[in-house]
């Protein structure tokens, strides 16, 4: 259910405009999206095409060609799961219901990606441990997943969690998942990656032992 703060809502008295906002919340919808801020407890969606989009104006556009890359659309979709959110792309066709190449190669990139880091997306909570300035992370029950944006020059980051007696680690992309060496230091749990499983768009490691 979208909640659009129109020109008629803007103009409704406070009161009208309260009840309005009750009549919606009657529905019980399970997502309510809005442009601007509201003080409920409903998790808030951006709707700015600038930002969300793919590309700057809603739906297709015959002279609007600024498409967001692979990149970015992998990106957002990691932050905003990292902040317990879904990421509603919006993506026009044609008017014959043809899909853009252009939309197509980035959607085959972002399944691709998918297809090998989704269980570090799908059914995880938002990051528990707070911010880094090395990508995003998202949770499950006794694992963190670490989505790396940029990759350091050290080879290592750190995880700002308590760490527990045992912390293992594994890049998701290995196949065998040979663990990655792991050690204790103030900020948290520090562990070493493995460049030869470096992703682009977002290399993720799993961190299993880790407690917050």
């Amino acid at each position: 259910m979208n909640w659009k703060k129109s020109r008629s809502v803007n103009k409704c008295p406070i009161v009208a405009s309260g009840i309005l906002l009750a009549l919606l919340l009657c529905a019980r919808p399970i997502v309510l999206a809005a442009e601007k801020g509201l003080s409920f407890g409903d998790w808030l969606v951006h709707r700015n095409p600038n930002k969300h989009g793919l590309i700057i104006t809603w739906g297709y556009s015959d002279h609007d060609f600024n498409w967001k890359s692979a990149e970015t659309l992998i990106r957002n979709t990691v932050d905003i799961a990292s902040k317990g959110g879904n990421y509603l792309i919006n993506a026009g066709p044609t008017a014959d219901g043809t899909i853009p190449e252009a939309i197509r190669t980035r959607f085959l990139e972002l399944g691709g990606w998918m297809s090998v880091y989704g269980d570090s997306m799908y059914g995880t909570q938002a990051n528990p441990v707070g911010a880094v300035d090395w990508g995003r992370i998202t949770a499950k029950k006794g694992r963190l997943y670490l989505h790396v944006f940029g990759w350091p020059a050290s080879h290592d980051i750190t995880v700002p969690c308590k760490s527990a007696a045992v912390v293992t680690a594994y890049m998701m992309a290995d196949p065998g998942r040979a663990p990655l060496a792991c050690s204790r230091t103030e900020e948290g749990a520090s562990v070493a990656l493995r460049s030869q499983y470096q992703n682009p768009y977002a290399s993720v490691v799993v961190l299993d032992g880790a407690q917050w």
